[in-house]
């Protein structure tokens, strides 16, 4: 089997779409680049903008392949409603059992793909929002606010650092709003990095 991942949105989406390449690159399945040479699609959306709805809507409308949508938006519209072939999940790790529907009952082994160093590595402090906008969806989408602990951030920057990394992108729906729900914040998470990472 072969999967292209579209990644719509923003750092926080890129993030989550590096966590379905693990998930593939573990079962071995081959990632390409390019949407034609796909027997899967799997397209990670976008919430926050009607422009990026829309994008999203009609990218999945034109779509000739089958595909799992995931991401924000799935939470906000009925996306199955576009095509039969648009199979939802809701949660990233629903796609590892998805995959195994989709795929034969053995799925065909591909030579392992060697990681790329990367120069970016983005690393995802927190999840959701405290507000309650009338004009936002963030709510809808991602939850209450649920912040990663500081011991964790910096095991993944330190991952992050070994593997090479340059530069590290901090991403949340609301990076303001860090550590509220954990007795922390913000700037004594970055006090804390700074004093911690050589």
């Amino acid at each position: 089997m072969k999967v292209y991942i579209n990644t719509f949105g923003c750092a926080y989406n890129q993030a989550d779409s590096k966590k379905i390449e693990k998930i593939l690159l573990e079962k071995n399945i081959s990632i390409v680049t390019n949407e034609k040479d796909a027997d899967l699609v799997i397209v990670n959306t976008c919430g926050v903008k009607r422009a990026t709805h829309n994008r999203i809507v009609n990218y999945l409308k034109n779509l000739k392949k089958k595909a799992i949508v995931t991401g924000c938006l799935v939470k906000i519209l009925d996306l199955k409603r576009l095509d039969k072939r648009v199979i939802i999940a809701n949660e990233i790790a629903e796609i590892d059992k998805l995959l195994k529907k989709e795929s034969p009952k053995k799925i065909k082994l591909v030579k392992p793909i060697k990681r790329k160093i990367e120069e970016v590595g983005i690393i995802q402090i927190s999840q959701g929002c405290l507000n309650k906008c009338n004009y936002c969806a963030t709510k809808i989408a991602r939850g209450n606010l649920k912040s990663k602990p500081i011991s964790e951030i910096l095991k993944e920057l330190n991952e992050k650092i070994d593997s090479e990394c340059k530069i590290i992108y901090l991403t949340a729906q609301d990076t303001g709003c860090y550590g509220l729900d954990i007795k922390t914040n913000l700037s004594e998470l970055l006090e804390i990095i700074l004093k911690e990472v050589k």
